[in-house]
């Protein structure tokens, strides 16, 4: 699977051509047609990237952006970023679904990355983290339910997901942002997560700056984010 200038293809090992699952079918009846040229006309052609295969290969995970009409003066101006949106395609009819859509507001939405699709196909993993604050985690969105839930989620740095082949567990890199990452391993409700590693143990008694995350505005007023670094052994109220 692939996509092309927007659109997603599929091809099999004995396919002579790729089949393309998102190009706009051509109408049977002529009025149709017209009808759906000046649909086209007001609305920006929807553009798809590929993502991932579902485990049985019946499924594939696309990505799009929110479509949008041509500006219209007299309507208040859209969004500069329209939000992504996550569709289940069909791989043998073509037939696609949307699943899920990022929030409008571009300051609450995530950054979300696809860890991996569990083997019985109902659960998509994502890694997770807000782009304002130190909020990151593990979320399992559910195919059929279409909902969002966090497996794991807290200020702490993850990294590196990986799902085990049977999707019984995980393993990742996380550290609380100031020392150096260590392995964990967890089952798939991450209980009572393990530590697998300790590598830098020189460092347990070293005096390491903290870090904070913070807000400011640049020269046009657009807000930017930092990481403050802290003085070891720092004292609130005291001047540095």
């Amino acid at each position: 699977a692939y996509a092309e200038k927007g659109d997603v293809f599929v091809m099999g090992f004995d396919d002579k051509e790729p089949r393309s699952l998102t190009a706009d079918k051509e109408p049977a009846d002529k009025t149709d047609k017209a009808k759906e040229d000046k649909t086209v006309e007001k609305k920006k052609k929807q553009t798809f990237g590929v993502s991932r295969f579902s485990p049985d290969g019946g499924l594939l995970l696309c990505t799009s952006t929110r479509p949008q009409a041509d500006e219209d003066k007299d309507k208040p101006a859209k969004p500069a970023n329209p939000p992504r949106q996550y569709w289940l395609l069909n791989v043998k009819t073509g037939d696609k679904e949307m699943i899920y859509e990022l929030p409008e507001k571009e300051e609450d939405r995530p950054n979300l990355q696809l860890v991996d699709w569990s083997p019985n196909g109902q659960f998509l993993y994502f890694s997770f983290a807000a782009i304002d604050t130190y909020d990151r985690g593990l979320a399992q969105f559910d195919v059929r339910a279409k909902t969002m839930s966090f497996l794991v989620r807290s200020s702490r740095l993850y990294s590196q997901w990986r799902m085990s082949e049977d999707g019984a567990s995980f393993i990742d890199m996380e550290s609380d942002g100031d020392r150096p990452a260590e392995l964990y391993a967890a089952g798939a409700d991450w209980t009572k997560p393990l530590k697998l590693t300790d590598l830098n143990p020189q460092l347990k008694d070293k005096a390491l700056s903290h870090t904070e995350l913070i807000s400011y505005r640049d020269a046009d007023g657009k807000t930017l984010y930092g990481v403050l670094y802290y003085p070891t052994a720092y004292e609130k109220g005291k001047t540095y």
